[in-house]
């Protein structure tokens, strides 16, 4: 079954940005693939993405890997906005990896964010992963 969603988030998602998430992550960022890994076909048991049609599913811009994962994500960028299609159908494991809403990958993009605007600001990043979360400490 096909079950693709767009990963929704407060903010804009920036290429740059999904860039450096997947370098910390250890996931791939491949630029200039067309389609991603999904069921193949949408069998109409879950509504469209906002936006989208049956002969869009499938097609990205860009794609990110996430290693154990049978599915990817399509990274879309159309008219100055991105878009992370997914198919969080069990069977493509991107759920389980991710979580239901694909809260660690939006977790993983602010992390990206933060270590970014320190950066930016001269600011001292140090992240610290233990069992189940992450520690994370900015200074001077």
């Amino acid at each position: 079954m096909s079950h693709v969603t767009t990963i929704e988030f407060t903010e804009a998602w920036d290429v740059p940005t999904l860039i450096n998430m997947c370098e910390a992550e250890g996931w791939d960022f491949v630029h200039g693939q067309t389609t991603y890994k999904w069921f193949g076909r949408h069998v109409g048991d879950y509504p469209l993405p906002e936006g989208y049609t049956v002969n869009d599913m499938g097609k990205c811009t860009h794609a990110i890997r996430i290693p154990g994962a049978n599915y990817e994500i399509g990274v879309v960028v159309k008219d100055g906005k991105v878009d992370l299609l997914w198919d969080f159908y069990s069977f493509g494991k991107l759920d389980e990896k991710l979580g239901k809403k694909a809260e660690k990958l939006k977790q993983a993009y602010t992390l990206a964010k933060v270590r970014k605007q320190c950066f930016k600001n001269r600011k001292r990043f140090k992240e610290t992963r233990k069992e189940g979360y992450r520690e994370i400490r900015i200074s001077m």
